[in-house]
């Protein structure tokens, strides 16, 4: 597909762009801090904590290993390294980005596939 793109899912703490992960005792901390030019493709910036891949790929790492190796945790408390706000939701330029990426694939979606089969796909 013309500019699909690549991502690495594979990740760890130290490697967090968007993400501060704490703990003490029973208590995780997950402080989003979204870098604005820390997007997984060029092209868009992530203002006010805005979401892409990329910081769903840190929290989702983040989540597993509060999991699976800390069961001492019995609270996670979620926050914002932002004055005044917590996250803008997701970054609307980039899924901008994708459905035009997505238009420009010459192979039908399922949706089309369904429509042209007849099926009454909603």
């Amino acid at each position: 597909m013309a500019g699909e793109l690549n991502v690495d899912y594979r990740t760890e703490p130290s490697r967090y762009r968007h993400w501060k992960l704490g703990f003490e005792g029973p208590v995780a901390t997950l402080v989003l801090d979204v870098a604005e030019d820390g997007g997984v493709r060029d092209g868009y910036k992530l203002k006010l904590n805005s979401y892409d891949l990329g910081v769903d790929i840190e929290l989702h790492d983040a989540v597993q290993r509060i999991r699976f190796e800390h069961p001492e945790v019995r609270c996670v408390v979620v926050t914002s390294a932002k004055d005044r706000v917590f996250c803008s939701g997701a970054n609307i330029f980039m899924l901008g980005l994708r459905a035009a990426i997505r238009a420009s694939s010459s192979s039908p979606r399922s949706t089309d596939r369904a429509r042209a089969a007849g099926t009454n796909w909603r």
